[in-house]
């Protein structure tokens, strides 16, 4: 469970809830209520708009994303996509389809109630937790972590929530850590988990730059639980999971549910169960189990006053570095502002779109890794608002040079023209930052590409020379002198296409 966990892009077996790229995904992805909320009590029904004329068309979305997962996987068949994708609009399903099998041993295929494991779209839940408390005045956003974890040592004690939240703390990430990631199928407690990374320097001067890491939200799992007297599991479930109508939503691994998803991952060529992983260590970063079904009302309650009011729902997406607020990266899809998340967890990847100006939500699995859900998600709603996502190129595999391979390895830094590219486009600063420094390593298949502070992509060789990851949709190709290593590379994913020098 490196940043090769938690992650948006793909490396089957080490996962467990992070965007891998996320500066590049993201860059080609595309009231006033009562303080107090809702109670643990009874659940509220939601709020539903009258039906009327939903504004998709059906048909077109349905042929369009239809031949967009048709190109998934680029003609191999353990590549395909396997999961599930609904759309739906004023809480009523107007795409609705399974791919492959939820679980593989039962010929079980997944509907709008099977449970996925979510990833990183926890994150979300852990956000209104904090903001909730807030509400009821239990805590502040602005409070420093040792207002409520006395015992935090000084590299992070004065840190606030709101960094927390925004990822703009500067705590290292627990799961880039190797001897970690060898111990994610052990039972951790949070305690456990804070040990990991507590005492190490920060990264970088709190609010200055973006940086994803898990870490800062098993802060905020450990917080929840101090400043509500309950385990987080439990404060979720009374408070956020019962009020929203979450039948089949639970912190942890479901295990006895029924229409229950196993992940799978791809190894020597063929799907094989995934590997394990303890549901202790994603904790409140990426240890939510849901369904189709479940967010759709999850979006409801959100649009209404089931969980939060109007000011707490104003914190939720404000952005504070470039795209990423309290749990959700803000877009614009075809001239409308979307919310969105992604999640990676050992055999499983997830995208939660939500579009509140067409009361639109798109929710995508893949129980199937390397294959990510989030790319289909995003073609799921730019399909669903009029747009054609472009089918996934199909690329012919080459053969391994282990002596290529050998003389492309090493670390490259962005061109000046590059950077000046970037800056043109309107990329927020703090994007262009966590992709201006890459390590290409050597692999059983290939090549990996790490950006700073993310987890690894694996890629492939093509019968061009370049190497090419279909799931990432990511291609390099080097410029090789005569003799000795290459010196440069270019990136090209989606739309962007950006050069590398390597680093003397």
């Amino acid at each position: 469970m490196r940043s090769s966990s938690f992650r948006f892009a793909s490396r089957p077996a080490r996962t467990l809830a992070r965007p891998a790229l996320v500066a590049l995904v993201a860059l080609v992805a595309l009231v006033t209520l009562p303080a107090s909320g809702c109670s643990s009590g009874a659940a509220r029904s939601p709020v539903r708009p009258p039906v009327g004329d939903l504004g998709v068309d059906v048909a077109g979305l349905e042929a369009k994303l239809t031949a967009y997962v048709a190109s998934v996987g680029a003609g191999e068949p353990t590549l395909a996509f396997s999961g599930y994708v609904l759309v739906a609009q004023h809480d009523q399903p107007v795409f609705s389809r399974a791919y492959g099998y939820a679980d593989r041993a039962r010929g079980a295929l997944a509907t709008m109630d099977t449970s996925f494991r979510a990833g990183s779209v926890t994150k979300q839940f852990t956000s209104a937790a904090i903001l909730l408390l807030e509400q009821e005045g239990k805590l502040a956003v602005t409070d420093p972590i040792s207002k409520h974890i006395p015992e935090y040592p000084a590299p992070g004690r004065d840190l606030t929530i709101h960094q927390l939240l925004t990822h703009t703390a500067g705590i290292p990430n627990f799961t880039d850590d190797p001897v970690f990631f060898q111990r994610r199928a052990q039972r951790h407690t949070p305690a456990e988990l804070l040990a990991w990374f507590w005492n190490k320097p920060l990264e970088f001067a709190p609010g200055t730059k973006f940086a994803y890491s898990n870490s800062g939200y098993i802060v905020l799992g450990v917080i929840i639980e101090r400043a509500s007297g309950k385990p987080y599991a439990e404060f979720l479930a009374e408070r956020l999971f019962r009020p929203a109508g979450m039948t089949r939503t639970v912190v942890g691994d479901a295990q006895g549910l029924s229409d229950r998803a196993e992940g799978y991952q791809v190894k020597d060529g063929a799907l094989v169960a995934a590997e394990p992983v303890d549901m202790s260590v994603p904790y409140a970063a990426g240890a939510v189990r849901t369904t189709a079904a479940d967010l759709v009302r999850w979006h409801r309650a959100l649009e209404g006053d089931a969980i939060l009011g109007a000011a707490a729902r104003a914190k939720l997406y404000k952005p504070e570095l470039g795209s990423y607020a309290y749990g959700w990266f803000t877009q614009e899809v075809e001239g409308k502002q979307a919310v969105w998340h992604g999640g990676l967890i050992d055999g499983f990847s997830a995208s939660y779109t939500r579009v509140p100006g067409a009361d639109l939500v798109v929710v995508a699995w893949s129980n199937a890794l390397p294959i990510m859900a989030v790319p289909v998600g995003q073609a799921a709603v730019e399909a669903a608002l009029g747009g054609t996502p472009k089918p996934v190129e199909q690329v012919e595999a080459g053969a391994l040079d282990p002596a290529v391979v050998a003389r492309v390895i090493g670390g490259y830094a962005l061109t000046e023209e590059s950077k000046g590219k970037l800056a043109e486009a309107k990329v927020p600063q703090q994007v262009a930052d966590a992709i201006v420094s890459i390590e290409i390593g050597a692999t059983s298949v290939g090549l990996s590409l790490k950006p700073i502070g993310q987890g690894p992509v694996e890629l492939s060789p093509a019968a061009d020379g370049s190497f090419y990851s279909a799931p990432a949709r990511l291609r390099l190709r080097f410029t090789l002198p005569a003799s000795g290593s290459a010196t440069e590379v270019t990136l090209e994913q989606g739309g962007l296409v950006v050069t590398y020098r390597r680093r003397e």
